[in-house]
């Protein structure tokens, strides 16, 4: 377990308009403190509390965080799991391809290749489709995993605002490519950051 330094984060002094889409990623190596403080926002837990920073319909946390690593401080290239409880990474694998992986499974962003590193933002369904699955209409329970992973997908842009990092989310990739990409630990993916 690689443990991650415990993120400071006060988001009130971030300006809502310094939130915007970057695709020219600078040559330079994102620190370890950096990381933290994007997985943290994404599904860090509240200090003292057994509930995360982003709401879950039930606090059944469906979400699965995978960083794929091509340039973070401390960190080989490759892919790791964000164990937010434990607030750090389990190394996945380590090999060089993953961004190249994840760029080709998108349908228009080759620049991905490029970033210092990609939060993968992926879903086990049944934690939260087990419990509501009779709630009415038909679907809701599937509407809350997507609704949860916007909430955690824009808690990590803000903080990449506040850390003055370019962030861009892609929602346009190819389900199946995708799913064979390396980053994809679960088998259906959402939106990534």
């Amino acid at each position: 377990m690689i443990s991650l330094p415990m993120a400071d984060m006060l988001l009130g002094t971030v300006r809502l308009d310094r939130r915007e889409s970057g695709r020219d990623f600078a040559d330079r190596e994102l620190t370890l403190a950096q990381m933290g403080a994007l997985l943290f926002a994404a599904q860090g837990y509240r200090p003292n509390q057994e509930k995360r920073l982003v709401p879950s319909a039930g606090a059944s946390y469906p979400l699965e965080v995978t960083l794929a690593v091509g340039r973070v401080e401390s960190l080989q290239p490759g892919l790791y799991r964000y164990v937010a409880h434990r607030h750090g990474l389990e190394v996945i694998e380590i090999r060089g391809d993953s961004l190249s992986k994840i760029a080709a499974a998108t349908f228009e962003a080759p620049w991905l290749a490029n970033a210092a590193a990609v939060l993968h933002i992926s879903a086990v369904f049944a934690r939260t489709t087990e419990p509501y699955a009779d709630q009415p209409p038909a679907g809701r329970a599937e509407r809350y995993v997507w609704l949860e992973a916007g909430h955690a997908a824009q808690n990590a842009a803000l903080a990449s605002a506040a850390l003055r990092l370019a962030t861009v989310f892609i929602g346009g990739f190819d389900d199946e490519a995708m799913a064979r990409a390396p980053c994809s630990c679960r088998p259906q993916s959402v939106p990534s950051a």
